[in-house]
């Protein structure tokens, strides 16, 4: 598997990060958003993280922004939880990672 279809889980689920806010999520899953998408989110992005290696600092950005959102997303804060989650999504859209 190369590093895009790697990455494509991870597009997918950033991408509903940004459609859903922590204050909106929806409660279909009964494990609900923090055991559930922020496990998932994380694991996805850990599983493509060791394969880039030229845009070591656009993977950096990712890092830090991902943290940063997730920790919003867990304590249930609209702002400034998208906001992240729409830089990590242009990120992984815009360019491809090598």
């Amino acid at each position: 598997m190369n590093l895009a279809e790697e990455l494509r889980p991870l597009q997918e689920n950033v991408g509903g990060a940004t459609i859903d806010a922590p204050d909106k999520y929806p409660a279909w899953h009964p494990a609900g958003w923090a055991s559930y998408h922020h496990s998932e989110l994380l694991r996805y992005w850990s599983e493509a993280r060791h394969r880039i290696k030229h845009d070591l600092d656009r993977a950096d950005f990712i890092d830090t922004k991902l943290a940063g959102a997730l920790a919003s997303f867990d304590r249930r804060e609209r702002e400034p939880s998208h906001n992240p989650m729409f830089d990590i999504y242009n990120v992984l859209n815009l360019n491809a990672l090598r």
